[in-house]
């Protein structure tokens, strides 16, 4: 499925450099209005089976790319945003040091309000974004809105680049806990000096049990 000629290339954004996230939805206005119509109106495709035609619905099933480009597609403030940094949860980013592993307890995000939160954003004008508006609530406008069955909660895929390999293997178990974070406090240590073995050590004699999976 990764091969060349399973791909298509429906477009280019322009450069010299990457678009804004205002500038995205520009971009993306066209694409989405044909999504409108192959949802609403469909289109008839003859088959072998069918060949007087068959009406066929098309709908974006996903937004799949990586952290920074989600934000943009989908509208969601980065991790920075101080009221909103999380796509999935209103966790503020000062609370995830303190609430972070707080999963229950943490009201997740609703596709429908951050919808409707993108729409009031898309109201107060683009020229230029409203920043209070978006300080407030991490929201900008997206052309996903438009589309009625699309949730950009649900269907906007966390980036496992940015989630998994720099934010829970590079931040959270080499920069915190192996290195010690800003209070210098190591969770998992490595031998002693007289060969005590600690944390680390346990953990890279199971790591050296585990095998990566065959790829086909």
């Amino acid at each position: 499925r990764y091969r060349v000629f399973n791909l298509a290339l429906i477009g280019i954004a322009p450069g010299p450099r990457e678009p804004d996230s205002e500038q995205l939805q520009r971009f993306l206005r066209p694409f989405v209005d044909d999504l409108l119509r192959l949802w609403k109106d469909g289109i008839t495709i003859q088959t072998q089976n069918h060949p007087q035609g068959r009406l066929v619905r098309v709908a974006l099933v996903a937004i799949v790319c990586d952290h920074p480009a989600l934000c943009k597609m989908s509208g969601f403030g980065d991790q920075a945003h101080a009221a909103r940094p999380c796509t999935q949860c209103e966790i503020r980013r000062k609370d995830i040091p303190i609430r972070g592993w707080d999963a229950e307890g943490i009201p997740l995000r609703n596709g429908e309000l951050h919808k409707r939160r993108a729409a009031q954003m898309y109201d107060r004008g683009p020229h230029p974004p409203d920043k209070e508006y978006f300080k407030q609530y991490g929201v900008r406008w997206t052309e996903f809105a438009r589309l009625p069955y699309f949730d950009p909660i649900i269907q906007s895929v966390i980036d496992p680049m940015h989630s998994l390999l720099q934010g829970l293997t590079k931040t959270v178990w080499y920069a915190v806990w192996v290195c010690g974070g800003k209070d210098n406090l190591k969770v998992l240590r490595g031998n002693t000096q007289a060969g005590t073995r600690r944390e680390l050590d346990q953990i890279h004699k199971i790591l050296n049990t585990v095998s990566p999976p065959l790829l086909p």
